[in-house]
């Protein structure tokens, strides 16, 4: 698995803005495995003909591929996983039909990974019980909400991804568990002097 792929044609563009395919590569993140499409279909609740469409869409768009295949019961399971940890978007300014569909696309595509990720926050805040008191004490809070602009060099910025990236990816492979809490993690950093590119993660 590569640590970025670049999105560039129309096609990858739009695959990758839809908001349902968005909900199966989260999915993917969470099972952190090569999964069968009935697997993902039953942790989102759908069917796995559904699900098995958008699947097509995005492996013919490069963002999931075939990991390998498995006979179960005489029936061979295709196996899936994602073919980058994260993905970034860039577009030819040069094309005026590339670049509007560019930017109706990554509205689509910040709009999606927004609502996934509220959706997440959400479900959690109703699963606990004593938000509040949990959040009374500043230095054992289980929630952080941040919004700002921040003023970075090229390098900086650079750096901060490649700390979230360390953060992301931290302890996700280990069996042992014990002592750790999983926390959801939602990124968007675009620089604000130039609509040419945008890296967003989960």
């Amino acid at each position: 698995m590569k640590k970025i792929i670049t999105l560039t044609t129309p096609e990858q563009i739009k695959t990758f803005s839809d908001p349902y395919r968005v909900q199966i590569m989260f999915s993917y993140k969470k099972f952190n495995r090569p999964a069968t499409v009935k697997e993902i279909a039953d942790s989102m609740g759908e069917t796995p003909a559904k699900v098995h469409y958008h699947v097509k869409k995005m492996l013919q768009a490069g963002i999931l591929k075939l990991s390998h295949t498995k006979e179960i019961k005489g029936i061979i399971a295709k196996y899936y996983e994602l073919t980058a940890d994260s993905f970034s978007i860039e577009c030819d300014k040069t094309n005026p039909q590339i670049t509007k569909l560019f930017k109706n696309e990554l509205q689509r595509t910040i709009s999606s990974i927004y609502d996934e990720s509220k959706r997440i926050v959400l479900n959690a805040i109703e699963n606990i019980e004593n938000i509040q008191k949990e959040n009374e004490n500043d230095n054992d809070s289980t929630s952080d909400f941040t919004l700002s602009n921040i003023y970075l060099t090229d390098e900086e910025a650079k750096e901060l991804r490649r700390i979230i990236k360390e953060f992301s990816d931290k302890d996700k492979n280990k069996n042992d568990k014990e002592g750790l809490k999983e926390f959801h993690f939602f990124s968007a950093l675009f620089s604000m002097e130039s609509d040419s590119d945008i890296e967003a993660g989960e």
